[in-house]
């Protein structure tokens, strides 16, 4: 079922129309927009919103996450840091 993204989170998709985005199609964009630019509140409806597995596999399949952001999620989630794709040179 689609979710609204809600207004405190639209500054995070300036690049994009809101009315083009739905939650679940578009499941694994929001996901990684939010993980690499998103705040608290944002990590938060992140939670809310998809399943762990759903977030952790993003994090682990996404080459944008800031060495920071590795090791950040890579701790949340108990993701071992190696398997990141963001930490591996391709």
């Amino acid at each position: 079922m689609s979710v609204q993204i809600p207004s405190n989170l639209k500054r995070f998709f300036w690049d994009t129309s809101m009315a083009n985005i739905d939650s679940q199609e578009n499941a694994d964009y929001i996901i990684d927009r939010l993980l690499t630019k998103g705040d608290l509140s944002s990590w938060k409806w992140l939670s809310d919103t998809y399943e762990t597995d759903q977030v952790k596999q993003r994090v682990i399949e996404s080459r944008q996450l800031s060495n920071k952001d590795a090791v950040f999620y890579s701790t949340i989630y108990d993701i071992p840091l190696e398997t990141l794709r963001c930490m591996h040179k391709e």
